[in-house]
C-alpha cells in the first residue's frame, strides 16, 4: 500500500509509472547539466583568446542571451559596430 493506494491497483500502477518518468527526466537534467558546464569551461577557454572586448560581446551573445541592440546600448557602441566585433570574435574562434 502507497500512502493509502493499493498495491496492484491502477492508481498505484499510474504513480510508480510518474516517478519513474521523473527519475528519468532528472537523470537527463543532471546529464545535461554536466555538458552544460563543460561547454562553458570550453567557451571560457576560447574567449580567453580574444580580446576584452570580443571576449564581452561574445559572453553577453551567448551566455547571457542578449540580442545585438542590448549589447551595443551595454557596451556604447552602435549596432553595427557590435556585429563587426562579434564577426571577428567568431573568425578568430573558429579558426582555433
Amino acid at each position: 500500500m502507497l500512502n493509502g493506494v493499493p498495491t496492484g491497483s491502477a492508481m498505484h500502477s499510474q504513480i510508480e509509472s510518474s516517478i519513474i518518468k521523473l527519475m528519468s527526466v532528472i537523470e537527463e537534467m543532471e546529464k545535461d547539466q554536466a555538458e552544460l558546464s563543460a561547454l562553458k569551461a570550453e567557451l571560457s577557454t576560447e574567449l580567453n583568446a580574444l580580446n576584452p572586448l570580443e571576449a564581452v560581446v561574445i559572453q553577453m551573445r551567448y551566455i547571457d542571451a542578449l540580442s545585438f541592440r542590448k549589447i551595443a546600448d551595454i557596451i556604447n557602441r552602435s549596432t553595427t559596430r557590435v556585429f563587426n566585433i562579434h564577426r571577428v570574435a567568431l573568425k578568430k574562434i573558429l579558426q582555433g
